[in-house]
């Protein structure tokens, strides 16, 4: 766990010539699942309950007010098919958005090597307060059908500030026992 740590806390802002601010990894509970992540250091966080008194999320906001969020969300039973994946994208599309980045990669233990998709997008119509947003997902599929997503949408220059605080945590980021 340290060893992430350390790589956490060595990733560099872009442009910034700031190291990414990480915590100590904490481990988390969401939809009967456990998860071990290195939360951003300074953002507030808050844990989303279902009603059933299950938390859905984990959601973690800039300081100082800044316009943006980090959700870490775990779905039970959710497949990877061409379908879902369709729909990540069409939801980006149907808020006047465009895909700025997309591909797979492998996370966690899963033996698909291709397992984890991630998108980078712009948004124009993102919601009325802020209608120009930027964001990043990974959403992790394993082989017990839980769909892991970690998701990052903010103002274009918060995004841009804090995309390496947001990779930090994705790096972290780890099924606990």
């Amino acid at each position: 766990m340290g060893a992430l740590l350390l790589v956490s806390s060595s990733l560099w802002l872009g442009g910034c010539g700031k190291p990414a601010e990480v915590s100590e990894a904490k481990t988390y509970t969401i939809r009967k699942q456990k998860v071990s992540m290195t939360p951003p250091k300074d953002w507030k966080e808050r844990q989303e309950e279902e009603p059933k008194g299950e938390v859905a999320a984990v959601v973690f906001e800039p300081p100082d007010g800044k316009f943006g969020h980090i959700a870490v969300t775990v779905t039970p039973e959710i497949k990877q098919t061409q379908e879902f994946m369709d729909r990540l994208g069409n939801a980006v599309v149907s808020r006047k958005g465009k895909i700025l980045g997309q591909d797979y990669e492998h996370k966690l233990d899963d033996p698909d090597p291709k397992n984890a998709y991630w998108m980078e997008f712009q948004l124009e119509d993102g919601s009325v307060d802020h209608p120009k947003q930027k964001g990043k997902q990974y959403q992790i599929f394993t082989k017990e059908n839980v769909l892991y997503s970690l998701v990052f949408t903010a103002d274009p220059e918060v995004y841009d500030a804090n995309k390496a605080t947001f990779e930090a945590l994705v790096k972290s980021f780890e099924k606990a026992k």
